[in-house]
């Protein structure tokens, strides 16, 4: 039998970065990347960074590991408990869920870091996330998306760039309430996604209404 000779290999940071830009899945995702912001610089627009990494990473990480997650969390139930296959298929899941958890810290951290960036002035509704929780079919949606440490993180980044933060009542009818008049309309289901103003006409779509100081 022939026993080739094995060698590690020790590359640089450079030297890693070219091989992920050169080689398999990364390839593909960099070429992806220099071609939106391309695009980006060519439409006029200002070409940013955590634009692109939110557009391959999405910050809801758990639903993009479910599946996985259920495999190797019903091939830890078939070991025996104690073996060295449970301990094995054990720390696969752990692997996972540690990976789930630094996916949606470094999508929280780029999306905060950028709101901050840009933004002098920052308004969010102060939700009732213990209420959402409780709700059986969105409780793993909100969960997922780490609201707890959004605020977190949007409060201390906004003190070190000099951005502020102003937080609404949950109560405040911010969604039924025109930019541009101040019009407050009776009701707005769920269900409806965008709306026209009776008074103004101005059309309102989501967070389209957003103004960046």
């Amino acid at each position: 039998m022939f026993v080739a000779p094995t060698r590690a290999l020790d590359p640089t940071y450079g030297q890693r970065t070219y091989g992920a830009q050169a080689c398999g899945t990364a390839r593909c995702a960099y070429h992806g990347a220099v071609a939106a912001w391309q695009r980006q610089d060519q439409e006029g627009g200002t070409p940013l960074e955590a634009v692109l990494r939110q557009q391959l990473h999405e910050i809801k990480a758990l639903r993009a590991n479910l599946a996985r997650l259920k495999r190797l969390s019903r091939s830890v139930s078939r070991k025996v408990h104690g073996s060295a296959n449970w301990c094995n298929a054990k720390a696969k899941m752990a692997r996972l869920h540690a990976r789930i958890s630094n996916i949606r810290a470094d999508a929280v951290h780029t999306l905060t870091t950028e709101l901050v960036g840009r933004c002098t002035v920052i308004g969010i509704e102060d939700l009732n996330v213990r209420g959402m929780m409780a709700h059986d079919r969105l409780a793993r949606s909100r969960a997922d998306m780490g609201l707890h440490a959004f605020r977190r993180q949007l409060d201390y980044q906004a003190a070190l760039y000099g951005s502020r933060v102003v937080v609404a009542d949950r109560w405040y009818p911010s969604s039924k309430t025109c930019g541009d008049c101040g019009r407050v309309i009776a009701a707005l289901p769920l269900s409806v996604r965008a709306w026209q103003c009776p008074d103004c006409g101005a059309h309102h779509e989501g967070t389209s209404t957003l103004q960046e100081t």
